[in-house]
């Protein structure tokens, strides 16, 4: 399993480590592992996280419905149906845009 320091986890993903430390310390990542420096350890979960958090954002969704929908993800399996509508609400939103852009 791979393992990421933080400036490794920043470049590969197009972030800066204060974006990474800011989603941590909001909730929006699980708990990043420590080594026994006390230094994060990005995995490759944690990457695929951080992707997903990326697209969230292009959709235009704020940080706080972001954590929200975080929170729902957590919760389980019995959130999907509304994770879709938040989800399908930001695709129509974004189409709109789109179509006013052209």
């Amino acid at each position: 399993m791979s393992e990421y320091t933080i400036e490794q986890a920043a470049e590969r993903m197009g972030l800066t480590k204060h974006t990474l430390r800011y989603y941590e310390r909001e909730g929006l990542l699980p708990p990043v592992a420590k080594g026994v420096n006390g230094h994060r350890r990005y995995s490759e979960e944690d990457l695929g996280w951080l992707k997903f958090l990326q697209l969230l954002r292009a959709t235009g969704m704020p940080i706080r419905e972001m954590k929200d929908f975080m929170a729902l993800t957590w919760a389980g399996d019995h959130t999907i149906p509304d994770r879709v509508d938040v989800l399908t609400r930001y695709r129509t939103a974004l189409e709109k845009r789109m179509a006013e852009d052209r």
